[in-house]
């Protein structure tokens, strides 16, 4: 019994000890406030986005934010991609596979963004991880500068030509007029437009364009087939021959749908008047979604999360695009119209640099090259609604299906149904 008091005082005192130690030590904690900025680096430390890449620089330029690839850099495309390279798809990458090897550091590729900048989750994204994948198999280096508003584009385009980058890559809509002007002043240096149709091509420019009217026809089906309410809608950022091309054929998919499923669908289509400002994309999805839509098509880049974003609060269906955006919202968004710029843009840059394009061209890519296509994903919709979008993508590749690209040849097609 007394063995037993005697450990138990032992631990009340080595206890009291330990508390005593304890305070002694304590001292005023002074209240800190953590900046935004910091929390979000905390954070993306935790999340390991910070951590180091093997043999990769990174410069911040003062005027525009600039990331430098001094060595080739590690490849990591997003996870929602479905292809991620060319043996996956129909795309002939044979020039950019022989270009393995074959450059060196002194080979730069550069990019320019557009307002959505090299986050935005689609068509900016998709261009980068293109050019990081050309630079792992090639050798080169990539380095792209980031606009922060489309007045930094031209600017931004004249830094990489007078830096002496050897290809220079403009992308999206807004790109061509500045591109076209800093081309003009750099005759030897080789230029190219992702998706821009207006541009104007010099000598030394090549144009890359989508026939997006051909995923656009699919996803409209989809669209018509999976609707109650017998309304959906289109939202694009801004209007341009490029963003039509998605329009028109989505419109003509649901029209094909409302045929073949015996529905009348009203298709409501509306421009967010921007690629990156999310709020108005919001705004115009829920806009469409008060009065009566459950399923919006957006093609609206960067602007587009502000649209998958008002469809979760809708409890509603939307369409991704670009690149597979369920990943998002997996809830919502039904399936994807898919623009594999990464493949095209590693394909056209091996092709560039090895001479096999001649400037003042244009080359278009669609379902034939396995330049577009859809999701594979269906959890949201049947297996019969998915094997008849397969079958229009067949119909498609065969020339007997042709989809609408502008409003004239709309008309045409719903008028034959």
């Amino acid at each position: 019994m007394k063995k037993h008091s005697y450990i138990i005082l032992t631990s009340l005192f080595l206890s009291l000890g330990l508390i005593i130690s304890g305070c002694a030590k304590e001292e005023p904690k002074e209240e800190v406030t953590i900046s935004s900025d910091l929390k979000d680096k905390v954070r993306d430390d935790l999340s390991g986005k910070n951590d180091p890449v093997p043999n990769t620089e990174t410069q911040t330029s003062t005027e525009t934010t600039t990331t430098v690839t001094e060595t080739v850099p590690a490849i990591d495309p997003a996870p929602s991609y479905e292809i991620n390279n060319g043996s996956d798809t129909g795309i002939d990458t044979s020039a950019a596979d022989a270009a393995a090897g074959k450059f060196d550091k002194k080979t730069v590729v550069g990019m320019v963004t557009d307002e959505g900048g090299i986050e935005d989750q689609s068509f900016n994204q998709s261009a980068w991880e293109g050019l990081q994948w050309f630079s792992g198999t090639s050798g080169c280096n990539v380095i792209f500068l980031e606009s922060k508003t489309n007045d930094d584009m031209e600017k931004n385009f004249e830094k990489l030509a007078k830096d002496g980058t050897t290809l220079i890559w403009g992308i999206g809509n807004t790109s061509g007029k500045p591109l076209s002007t800093v081309a003009a002043k750099y005759p030897d240096i080789k230029f190219a437009i992702l998706d821009n149709e207006n541009a104007s091509l010099g000598s030394n420019m090549t144009g890359v364009t989508f026939r997006s009217e051909e995923p656009g026809f699919i996803v409209g089906y989809i669209a018509g087939a999976v609707t109650k309410s017998n309304k959906v809608g289109f939202i694009g950022g801004v209007q341009s021959a490029s963003v039509d091309r998605f329009r028109y054929g989505y419109e003509a998919g649901v029209a094909y749908a409302g045929k073949q499923l015996n529905k009348k669908i009203t298709v409501n289509s509306e421009y967010a008047g921007s690629f990156s400002d999310t709020d108005k994309g919001y705004a115009a999805a829920d806009k469409l979604y008060i009065d009566g839509a459950d399923v919006i098509f957006h093609a609206a880049g960067g602007a587009g999360v502000g649209v998958i974003k008002s469809a979760t609060e809708h409890g509603a269906f939307v369409i991704g695009v670009d690149k597979d955006q369920a990943y998002l919202a997996p809830g919502n968004v039904l399936t994807s119209a898919l623009k594999f710029e990464n493949v095209a843009i590693k394909k056209v840059s091996g092709d560039i640099l090895s001479e096999s394009y001649i400037g003042g061209s244009n080359i278009s890519l669609g379902l034939t090259e396995d330049a577009v296509g859809f999701s594979e994903n269906h959890s949201l919709y049947s297996d019969d609604i998915y094997n008849k979008a397969l079958s229009l993508e067949n119909e498609i590749k065969s020339g007997t299906l042709l989809p609408p690209s502008d409003a004239n040849a709309l008309k045409a097609f719903t008028e034959g149904l």
